[in-house]
């Protein structure tokens, strides 16, 4: 951005409601430019419709009009019993009439510091680019996914279950049943009634069943996107919550339903108890990761908060003498017990949140307990975050 340019654009900042259409307007001609309603278009990534997302989104403005934006949202959630917080960014785009003046470098850095303000321990970001990957995020995984097929699913009994599509009146018993995961992103009411309402999230079409013993519901699966064939179509599990067993047979009576050529594609994050269900099925599966970006806000006050995790598996008289230090691109967890030492940023991501298949962690140094704690505690397992992408 050069000195001119300083004095003619405006921002970052919040849009106003006022702003808020313009906003939504330049996302579309941006994402969406074959879309003749605007609404429809936007009505696919619900969570930008969201209240809380304009409130948190930046924009650079010129002459009054929005001309780069990024959409934020924040929401708590639990990893193994451990409060934590994740950040949504999506919708990063600048007008074509402005590019190349660094304007969607600015709203994305602002996006970040404001989590870091926040008190945010992860970003997610929708996609994939260099602007992305410079601010130190990167992709993620190296847990399993599963392909269930028809034939596999006949295997599981569904008969005592009843399993049907969950409404608009559903988000109250979806929220509820969310709420007893011990890992969980904390959502609101307004969350499952907007994905509800359009049927969509994060761009795809997406499903939810709830599963009932008697009238009582017990569990729901969640599947996004339909990719239909000839002799059967495959939909993805994105999400479930509730009683393992009657999940498993939602998932095998979604997959029997598939048709004779169809499957059902399942991602299990690490520590997920069906794991070991799906593998006696001895069922086709592969390592994945997940789609999108993932940047580490603050390391050393991640580590902080997630002590008491380290003492649950490790004792605390272990936990109690960790030092947490980060600097220059070397990350460090140190104690009477061993040492933890991390050369590169993208090396300290993988090591606390998984290595995408393909890739290879690198100057990573343990010693004594550290190597039990990267046994045992690491990777932490990120709940779905479907439902809430922008």
């Amino acid at each position: 951005m050069n000195i001119s340019d300083r004095y003619t654009y405006e921002g970052p900042r919040t849009p106003a409601p006022a702003e808020w259409e313009a906003t939504l307007e330049l996302d579309r001609s941006i994402f969406f430019g074959d879309a003749e309603d605007r609404s429809e278009a936007i009505a696919k990534w619900p969570m930008f419709l969201h209240p809380e997302t304009r409130m948190n989104s930046f924009a650079m403005f010129y002459q009054g009009q929005p001309v780069s934006v990024t959409g934020r949202l924040c929401r708590d959630m639990v990893i193994r019993g451990q409060a934590l917080r994740m950040g949504f960014i999506g919708g990063v785009c600048t007008h074509p009439d402005h590019r190349g003046k660094g304007l969607a470098g600015t709203v994305l850095y602002a996006s970040l510091q404001r989590f870091v303000d926040d008190d945010v321990d992860f970003a997610y970001i929708s996609g994939a680019r260099p602007l992305y990957y410079r601010t130190g995020a990167n992709h993620i995984g190296g847990f399993p996914v599963f392909f269930l097929t028809s034939d596999a699913g006949k295997s599981v009994d569904t008969k005592k279950l009843n399993i049907r599509k969950a409404t608009r009146a559903d988000a109250k018993i979806l929220h509820s049943l969310n709420e007893g995961e011990k890992t969980r992103l904390v959502r609101d009411m307004l969350d499952y009634e907007l994905v509800l309402k359009y049927g969509y999230c994060s761009g795809g079409q997406c499903i939810f069943y709830i599963v009932e013993s008697g009238s009582t519901p017990v569990a729901y699966v969640a599947v996004r996107g339909v990719d239909r064939k000839e002799g059967g179509w495959s939909q993805r599990v994105i999400e479930f919550a509730g009683d393992r067993e009657a999940i498993l047979s939602a998932m095998a009576a979604i997959a029997v339903e598939s048709g004779p050529d169809g499957h059902l594609v399942i991602e299990l994050k690490a520590g997920n108890d069906l794991a070991d269900r799906l593998s006696d099925m001895e069922i086709d599966s592969m390592t994945g990761r997940i789609g999108g970006t993932v940047k580490v806000v603050n390391f050393t006050r991640t580590m902080e908060k997630l002590r008491p995790y380290f003492a649950s598996q490790l004792g605390s008289a272990f936990a109690k003498s960790l030092e947490f230090t980060a600097g220059s691109g070397r990350y460090i967890i140190s104690g009477e017990g061993g040492i933890l030492e991390i050369d590169g940023e993208t090396n300290m991501l993988w090591t606390l949140l998984g290595t995408p298949p393909d890739s290879q962690i690198e100057n990573v140094r343990a010693t004594g307990l550290m190597k039990k704690a990267l046994e045992v505690c690491l990777p932490l397992p990120l709940p779905s975050l479907n439902l809430n992408t922008i």
